[in-house]
């Protein structure tokens, strides 16, 4: 009866890890895809917007330029 409640615990216990383990690697996924997320809106993105800017203000003779974006 004892070997079996030892092989109950150790199955809970490894279940348990086995969990731990692939939250883990889930929120490190999460992390490094926010991470390329961040550097592609940094790499691309906001010099693209600039350039939108900066051409409308040339086009427009405007002072100042607002571009909104809608998702």
């Amino acid at each position: 009866m004892l070997a079996q409640v030892s092989e109950e615990i150790a199955s809970g216990l490894i279940s348990h890890e086995m969990k731990y383990n692939i939250r883990k690697e889930f929120d490190d996924e999460v992390r490094y895809f926010k991470g390329l997320l961040n550097q592609s809106y940094q790499s691309y993105f906001v010099p693209m917007a600039q350039e939108i800017i900066g051409m409308m203000t040339r086009v427009t003779g405007a002072d100042k330029v607002v571009l909104f974006m809608h998702n």
